[in-house]
């Protein structure tokens, strides 16, 4: 059997393959999984081995591939039919995207498939509400929002956070994060001084000038610019709050 897993939802993407080697492993023994990172050299004969000989341990086995994306399709097409075909053999390939057309084998209907996307607003709520609730955490409707503000496209950093809350963590440090990000990115995204001057004030009442800037540079387009300022601040040139009010007060 070969199965395929994509798309950039690393969280939602790794339960699922829990559940498909759990599947397996209730079965089997867990000595017949095995992984394989391609982006590795050695792991590609590693594979190669796996495929053809017989396990030690079971008469069936598994098989869980990252990194295919770093191989050229020859490369791997021939192990992939040989699951696809086999009734012993699975494998399973893991990318956080969908492969190009060349990976021609993954449209095949005999493949079992399953895309892992971000999530929309509705389906981000209703993961946290889940994920929340399976911990037996209360989070009220601000926390709730600061959380799907925060982490809209990182599943993975919000089930920590919920992890994190749910062992004590302090409520009131999401809201405050979420006020940064929602001020810097007001900040950044405006083209008027007088919008960008009390909300400077704001974040440098709040944060360090360092991480304004540092964060800061890493969301603006200007790149070549806040390079620039960077270099400048770390030969002693200018001073972080300096740069930020400059970038405040320019057209």
């Amino acid at each position: 059997m070969l199965i395929y897993l994509y798309g950039p939802d690393a969280y939602r993407r790794s339960q699922k393959l829990r559940e498909i080697t759990k599947q397996f492993t209730d079965k089997h023994s867990a000595l017949s999984v095995k992984r394989f990172d391609l982006t590795e050299p050695e792991e590609m004969d590693h594979l190669k081995d796996f495929s053809t000989a017989q396990s030690l341990f079971d008469t069936a086995k598994f098989g869980i591939i990252y990194g295919i994306s770093e191989r050229e399709p020859k490369e791997v097409d021939n192990i992939l039919k040989i699951a696809d075909e086999s009734k012993e053999m699975s494998l399973v390939v893991i990318t956080d995207k969908a492969l190009p057309k060349p990976f021609k084998i993954f449209s095949k209907e005999s493949v079992v498939k399953q895309s892992f996307e971000a999530l929309a607003p509705a389906q981000l709520s209703e993961l946290i509400k889940k994920e929340s609730d399976s911990r037996g955490l209360k989070l009220d409707a601000q926390v709730l929002r600061g959380l799907a503000e925060k982490y809209a496209s990182d599943t993975w950093g919000l089930v920590n956070e919920i992890d994190r809350l749910a062992l004590g963590g302090s409520h009131q440090d999401v809201l405050r994060e979420v006020d940064f990000f929602s001020s810097l990115n007001a900040f950044a995204r405006s083209g008027s001084a007088t919008t960008r001057l009390p909300l400077l004030e704001h974040l440098l009442n709040s944060e360090d000038p360092a991480k304004v800037f540092n964060v800061l540079a890493s969301i603006s387009p200007k790149k070549s610019l806040m390079a620039n300022y960077d270099v400048a601040i770390k030969s002693g040139k200018l001073e972080y709050e300096e740069v930020l009010t400059n970038i405040a007060i320019s057209d």
